[in-house]
């Protein structure tokens, strides 16, 4: 005989008139199933809602792992943006590390990780893992089939072998290589900032910057400071000429030899002499008859 039966626990109102318990037996006593008819075929709606709900899991479970591709450093060097700018300040080796949950970004694993470095020598607030993640999201790298997975997928994914994990704790997992670098120092809160090691690097890479550039103003201070003192020494030269050229009568206008006072003749002139020879008008031994001549009597 199929007849529902429902047991209700009526001790707690022993002491009462039986009159006075109608809405409690009917509403407010405690009771339980003796015997339900349609129990049997509700628990096999359940089993097979249960059913169908773990056939779907595993459908999606299946099209993560499919469309999910590790990606592992690369063997040779990128021109991406932030890769370039990190290279260039001395800090190749904080990047391209292998990190399990690589395949969640879309882009190489020396860019993304690069991006995320920048941000943090960047940030004038704590750095907190999230914000990493922002910052790649925020750049269009993070892939949306992976932005935001349930803890029983993520498991389900790892069961299946994959060195998968989810987005966040793939950032943090870079945060804490660089950790172990000596470059970031981890907070109490999940936060992160640049150690000493990491300022002195990025010191180190400009001033190796900056020294050909530096190298050249040098130099180019050395040959102008060197062609200032040749130009005074001309100046100098070409002052002490002019000078005693004046006291010279042989190197004189002629037209001014009318009015210069004459020496007794007979003295030999020196500067008669340097320019005589056998073309010269002045004979070996000639004369002057100047008296700012500073040849010595005979």
């Amino acid at each position: 005989m199929d007849v529902g039966a429902i047991e209700i626990d009526l001790s707690q109102y022993r002491d009462r008139p039986l009159d006075e318990i109608g809405d409690d037996i009917l509403y407010n006593a405690p009771r339980v199933w003796l015997h339900n008819p349609r129990q049997s075929e509700a628990l096999a709606r359940l089993e097979q809602r249960a059913q169908q709900r773990h056939a779907e899991f595993k459908r999606e479970i299946a099209r993560l792992h499919m469309n999910y591709h590790h990606l592992l450093p690369a063997s040779e060097l990128g021109n991406g943006t932030c890769e370039t700018t990190i290279r260039r300040n001395g800090l190749g080796e904080a990047i391209n590390l292998k990190v399990n949950g690589a395949g969640c970004f879309l882009i190489r694993v020396a860019e993304w990780q690069a991006a995320v470095m920048l941000d943090l020598i960047k940030s004038r607030q704590p750095f907190r893992t999230r914000d990493g993640l922002a910052g790649l999201a925020r750049r269009g790298w993070l892939s949306p089939r992976y932005a935001s997975l349930r803890d029983d997928q993520v498991q389900a994914l790892k069961d299946r072998g994959l060195p998968f994990e989810p987005p966040v704790r793939a950032v943090e997992l870079y945060l804490k290589q660089l950790e172990n670098l000596g470059l970031v120092h981890s907070g109490k809160t999940e936060t992160w900032k640049p150690a000493k090691l990491l300022w002195s690097k990025l010191q180190a890479a400009k001033e190796l910057r900056e020294r050909p550039a530096r190298r050249r103003a040098e130099i180019e201070a050395i040959v102008k400071g060197k062609s200032r003192i040749s130009q005074k020494a001309k100046r100098h030269r070409s002052t002490s000429m002019r000078g005693s050229q004046a006291h010279c009568p042989a190197a004189m206008d002629r037209s001014l030899m009318p009015f210069v006072a004459k020496k007794p003749p007979g003295r030999p002139c020196v500067a008669a002499s340097r320019t005589s020879g056998p073309t010269s008008d002045f004979p070996r031994e000639a004369t002057c008859n100047s008296l700012a001549c500073p040849a010595p009597a005979s």
